[in-house]
């Protein structure tokens, strides 16, 4: 069960709404924490009466909040309370693109059941697919990757996820078993950041950084980096770790940390309006049982932002203030 704060701002008729959700083992803040900060936010320091979507990303007010996922749903709340005070779309009040690219999430229990995900969010029309790999062996992941590549033929692209899992070690002999790949990156190979670099001497394997960043300042000589607003400090600062990705040569890659309609609404609106257009982590509503609004549905690997001009009905969500 995911749980989370919908923030709602109101100025006049106009209403923006914002998602505050601490991911339980990532966050260094709970749930609790988040509403007791909340209720002691001084309104009269926020942008209320921001006309421009820079006027609120990295507000001094927001940025001195204690906790990432607070400042996320606060950013986020501000943005479409503005863009409604303003009898504009979020879309149109950020100058959104027209649709963002995807990657499919696969993640399974077995590297049977690995497979079988994989070409089945293949016929859906995802040909980049990220991997959870971190709960199998070396081998295991190795060989699910090599049957992934092998039954899905050139058109796909693999992300692989170790999640921090393996040791150097391990991850030496993921690469050695794993042989040429149709692989973006290899995500957190080595439980420990600093062998990061060994890692990518020994194996010429592309990588990408996630939890890293939450511990560490942001590397060079990777191939992306996994930015998640509620995670890694708020719009404004995901956005600088972008431009320094990019800077770099790294993708910036925004992901969504099993947020509801609320949050995934936000994220799709950033990803179209400020990072470049390829694969997103976006594609996690499906592993929901139940949401606050039933999920657009992707089209060859893509959503449309026209599909999320509607807000979710939170009537779901338990008023708490």
């Amino acid at each position: 069960m995911r749980s989370g704060v919908i923030i709602e701002l109101s100025w006049g008729s106009a209403v923006g709404r914002g998602e505050a959700a601490p991911l339980p083992g990532w966050s260094r803040e709970t749930v609790d924490e988040v509403i007791a900060v909340l209720q002691s936010v001084p309104l009269e320091a926020l942008p209320f009466t921001a006309e421009e979507a820079p006027d609120i990303i990295g507000c001094p007010a927001i940025e001195a909040l204690p906790f990432p996922s607070l400042r996320f749903g606060l950013e986020s709340a501000l943005l479409e309370l503005t863009a409604d005070r303003r009898s504009q779309s979020l879309a149109r009040f950020l100058g959104c693109r027209d649709s963002v690219s995807l990657h499919a999430l696969v993640a399974a229990g077995s590297a049977d059941d690995l497979f079988a995900q994989a070409r089945r969010r293949f016929e859906q029309g995802f040909s980049v697919q990220k991997i959870k790999i971190g709960g199998l062996s070396p081998q295991l992941a190795a060989d699910a990757l090599r049957a992934v590549a092998q039954e899905l033929g050139e058109s796909v692209r693999l992300r692989a996820d170790a999640n921090r899992r393996w040791s150097l070690k391990q991850a030496l002999q993921f690469a050695e078993k794993a042989g040429p790949l149709p692989l973006d990156y290899i995500e957190e190979p080595v439980h420990t950041p600093q062998d990061l670099p060994r890692f990518q001497s020994l194996t010429g394997l592309p990588t990408a950084v996630d939890e890293t960043l939450l511990d560490s300042p942001p590397p060079s000589g990777v191939a992306a980096y996994i930015l998640k607003p509620g995670l890694h400090g708020g719009i404004g600062e995901v956005l600088r770790l972008a431009r320094i990705a990019e800077q770099r040569g790294a993708t910036p890659v925004l992901s969504c940390p099993f947020y509801s309609a609320v949050g995934l609404r936000t994220l799709v609106h950033l990803a179209a309006a400020y990072f470049p257009d390829t694969a997103m982590g976006l594609d996690t509503a499906e592993l929901f049982a139940e949401d606050l609004k039933t999920p657009p549905t992707a089209h060859n690997g893509r959503f449309r932002i026209v599909d999320f001009e509607q807000r979710p009905d939170v009537q779901k969500a338990e008023r708490i203030l």
